[in-house]
């Protein structure tokens, strides 16, 4: 079992990652939109896709075939200021493995984003 969570920086003190995504959320029009989308059309291997959290989501997958999911960006990096022209915040997606309830590879990477 995966879980996938977009992160506002990667190891930024939690409550400013909360502020960040509070601001982001307060700017969007629709109440009911996620950070990413899971295009489930797209995805190979997986099974059990299911939302654990407005910027979360978790699957099952068998790892002796391998998987391929396949995510959806709803906001670009610069959505989380309010100051115009400034460089925008570092996103990552933040992947964590799982077997059974035993964490076995944590690890995030950086979201290239414009």
């Amino acid at each position: 079992k995966q879980w996938y969570q977009r992160r506002v920086r990667g190891n930024q003190d939690r409550r400013k990652e909360h502020d960040l995504w509070t601001y982001w959320y307060a700017q969007q029009p629709n109440a009911n939109i996620r950070v990413f989308d899971v295009d489930e059309r797209a995805c190979k291997n997986v099974e059990e896709i299911s939302e654990i959290g407005c910027n979360a989501v978790s699957f099952t997958w068998n790892s002796n075939i391998g998987a391929q999911i396949v995510l959806r960006i709803n906001c670009l990096s610069t959505e989380f200021s309010s100051q115009k022209g400034v460089k925008g915040t570092p996103l990552y997606i933040q992947i964590d493995t799982f077997e059974d309830t035993e964490s076995l590879n944590p690890d995030s990477a950086l979201i290239p984003l414009l």
